[in-house]
Order: structure tokens, then sequence, then C-alpha cells
């Protein structure tokens, strides 16, 4: 795993991998790959990286493109998304633990576009201090 670049809040997590590391420079950088098999485009210090256990077989690079989040639930007080995959019929849906996503701009923006609904819904809107603004019927 590896130090996020984009990490815009405290709520991101601090690191997106796994990666494999594919060699270390003479400047005692580390070259990395990802999951699509795609060297990253820059090479990270020690100190950016973090040593993670388990298996990371050759069935580790089987990985899609999701193509949308269909929904979110709570199992065993973690969350899982039902995701649905570029390049396969709608019904081949899986629920995915948020811990296998490599890039989490996807549930925040999945997030972002359902809060926009409820508040369509509900028919107010939310100013960025958390406080109802009045709306036609008010």
């Amino acid at each position: 795993m590896a130090t996020t670049e984009r990490r815009s809040s405290k709520d991101e997590p601090r690191y997106e991998g796994p990666y494999k590391v594919m060699r270390r420079t003479k400047a005692g950088t580390y070259v990395l790959l990802d999951r699509d098999g795609h060297l990253l485009h820059r090479e990270y210090s020690p100190h950016q990286m973090k040593l993670i256990s388990g298996d990371l077989s050759d069935d580790w690079f089987l990985t899609g493109s999701v193509a949308a989040i269909l929904d979110h639930a709570e199992v065993d007080g973690a969350t899982v998304y039902l995701v649905r995959w570029e390049n396969l019929p709608k019904e081949e849906t899986s629920w995915i633990p948020y811990s296998d996503f490599q890039d989490t701009v996807m549930i925040t923006n999945y997030h972002k576009r359902l809060l926009s609904k409820k508040r369509k819904a509900v028919g107010a809107t939310v100013d960025t201090k958390g406080k109802r603004r009045a709306t036609k019927e008010d």
C-alpha cells in the first residue's frame, strides 16, 4: 500500500493499493505495479509505503472496472457496495467491500449523488453549515 496523493479529508483512507513492488531504484525508491498491470506514474520512498500481509498470488491481478455503484449496505460492521461492472451484463453485479476498492473517488461520488437525491426528495437544501434553507413551501 502507498500513501494517497488525493486525500482531501480525514475520512478518506491514508493508503491506496495494494501494489506489487517491481524493483528498487539506485536512489532507494520503489517502482510499484497496480492490479491492472500498470506501473504507477511515480516512485515511492519506503516511508510512503505500508507493508501488508496476505496472499498476493497471480489471482491478485484479477480486477475489473466499475461502471457504477448501485447500492450499499452494512455487513458485519463493514460497508459493502453493489457494483455493476463495465463490459459485463447488468445481471453480473457483485457486493464488494470498501477495502477492495483501489480508488475511493467513485464511492465519494456515489454518496454525493445519494445526498443530492435525498435533498431533492425532501424539497429542501442544506447550506454548507448544515442549516436548512427555506423552500418554496415555507
